[in-house]
This record gives C-alpha cells, structure tokens and sequence, in this order.
C-alpha cells in the first residue's frame, strides 16, 4: 500500500512539474501569434548575437513587420530579439539598437518606439 502511494505522489509531482514547465514556455511567446519555425528562428537569433547574425536577423523581419502592422506592444520585443545593446529614450520616443556583427560600427538594428507600439526599423551600415 505504501509503495502504490508513493508511486502516486511520484507521479502527481512529475505532473505538475511537466505542466509548470510547459506553461512557463509559452509564456515567453503569448499574444505574439509566432509559430514553431518563427520561434525557433528567433532563439537562432539571440544565441548568435555577439557575433554576425544578420543572416538569422532577416529571417525575423517579417516578424518585425507584423509588430509595426499589428501594433503589438513594444514589450514584447525583448522576447524575440533579447535585450537590446543600446536604449535611448526621449519624452516622445525610444530607440533601441541591436549590433548584427562583433563590430559595433557596422551594422546595426535600429527599433524606433513609443509607448504603445512599434513605428519603425533601420537597418544600417550591413552591405
């Protein structure tokens, strides 16, 4: 009797192990509408960052382009693209600048904000 409720409270806590884990995955991507191929082109993305992924960048423009069409909120940028190399905020705007080689002179993402939604990007200094 003993090992059958151990046997049940091993399982009942692998249970809600799998589904904490589970949860805690998709909210990363929540309210974005990303597929699996998107998402895994975005985690491709930020594990390159630091050296050249202007390759894995522009498989994530139409990503950036659905943002600035479908207004999403701007917070939710970080999840795609991690967290920006460089942030410079004014009373009406924030630019945000992801560098796409080692050099930090050559290019470079430019994210232009405001509060509420994306407005545009830049892409300069690549070719």
């Amino acid at each position: 009797m003993k090992s059958i409720i151990q046997k049940l409270y091993l399982l009942l806590l692998l249970s809600i192990i799998i589904t904490c884990n589970i949860s805690a995955n998709k909210s990363n991507w929540a309210s974005l509408d990303l597929n699996h191929n998107e998402i895994r082109q975005s985690i491709d993305f930020q594990l390159t960052r630091g050296g050249t992924c202007f390759a894995e960048f522009e498989k994530l423009i139409p990503i950036l382009d659905r943002f600035i069409q479908k207004k999403y909120n701007p917070n939710n940028l970080e999840n795609i693209l991690g967290v920006p190399n460089q942030i410079i905020t004014s009373n009406l705007q924030t630019e945000m600048f992801y560098y796409l080689t080692s050099n930090m002179q050559k290019c470079e993402l430019k994210i232009v904000v405001d509060k509420t939604k994306v407005l545009n990007y830049i892409i300069t200094n690549c070719r």
